[in-house]
Formats: C-alpha cells, sequence, structure tokens
C-alpha cells in the first residue's frame, strides 16, 4: 500500500522574524490544503539547512539578542550553536508558541522540531565538523 498524506519543512527565520512575532500563514495555507484534500499532514522546522540548501534557518535578530548563539566558520559561513543557553531560550520560545498555536490541531499527524542539519541530530555538515568543535 502507497504512502499518503502531506509533509511540510518550515525554516524557523520565515516563522519568527521578530522576538515574539510569529507568521503562521505558510502553515496554515498548506494546513487547510491538507485538509481539502484530505491527507494527514507532518510538519517539521529547521534551523540550519546544510551547505547544499540555504544553511542558516535561524532568525537574524537571534543573533543580534544572542551574539554567542552562531559559529563563523570559514568564508564567514554561519552556523546555529544550538547548545547555547541564548539559542536554546529564543528557540525555546518559538517551540511553546508553535505548541500553543497548534497543540491538539486535529489536521496534525505529528511534528518534528529540528535540532540540527535537516532536522537531525548533527550540528552542521561534515566540511564544517572543526569549527563547530572548536566552538
Amino acid at each position: 500500500m502507497p504512502i499518503v498524506g502531506s509533509n511540510i519543512i518550515s525554516e524557523w527565520h520565515s516563522l519568527n522574524p521578530a522576538p515574539g512575532v510569529y507568521d503562521w500563514s505558510q502553515i496554515d495555507e498548506w494546513l487547510q490544503s491538507t485538509t481539502q484534500r484530505n491527507l494527514p499532514a507532518g510538519l517539521g522546522i529547521t534551523t540550519y539547512s546544510g551547505i547544499c540548501c540555504g544553511g542558516n534557518m535561524a532568525p537574524h535578530w537571534v543573533y543580534v539578542q544572542y551574539p554567542s548563539a552562531k559559529l563563523t566558520c570559514d568564508a564567514g559561513w554561519v552556523i546555529p550553536k544550538t547548545w547555547d543557553p541564548g539559542y536554546q531560550a529564543a528557540y525555546g520560545a518559538f517551540i511553546h508558541a508553535l505548541a500553543d498555536r497548534y497543540d491538539g490541531d486535529p489536521r496534525l499527524a505529528w511534528v518534528e522540531m529540528g535540532v540540527g542539519t535537516f532536522g537531525e541530530t548533527h550540528p552542521t555538515d561534515p566540511e564544517f565538523t572543526d569549527c563547530a568543535c572548536r566552538g
């Protein structure tokens, strides 16, 4: 039997453009579309999409408020420092806001909170492992 459903991966910076400011329109429009097609829906959040695909997806304001929350590697490549307390506070506030908005929403089958590259549990691309280890 084929897998049936819909999945969206949203970038943190597009959903949380300023401290305490959230734009849920992308998710809401997508959920409406999946509901109209009677599909189960999975939502993912990414904070870093790797060197191939745009890289840093954390909001710029996080680094303004918490300069220690980013690693700057070769050629100015920015990687979120996910273990930084300021980063964790900002991401935690976002996660709580997302939960306040969508907890119990019957249109969502699951939610994936990205914690590293492409939502996985490693912080960066292999090319930047040394930089991440120094950070």
